[in-house]
C-alpha cells in the first residue's frame, strides 16, 4: 500500500475535492433550477414555471 494511503494524505485531498465537487453541482443544481431564464417557459426560471402551473 503507498505511504500516501497510510498517511491519510490522499485519502483526504479525495474527499477535499469530493466535497467540492459536490457543492459546485449544488451551486449548479441551484442555478439551473432557480435563476436561468428559459424562452420556452415565457422567460421565467424552472421553479417559477412550476409554481405558476401549481397555482
Amino acid at each position: 500500500m503507498p505511504r500516501q494511503l497510510l498517511d491519510g494524505k490522499l485519502l483526504f485531498s479525495f474527499e477535499n475535492r469530493s466535497s467540492i465537487s459536490l457543492r459546485r453541482i449544488e451551486e449548479y443544481i441551484h442555478f439551473y433550477n432557480d435563476e436561468r431564464l428559459q424562452l420556452k417557459f415565457l422567460k421565467m426560471t424552472p421553479s417559477e414555471f412550476r409554481r405558476q402551473l401549481a397555482a
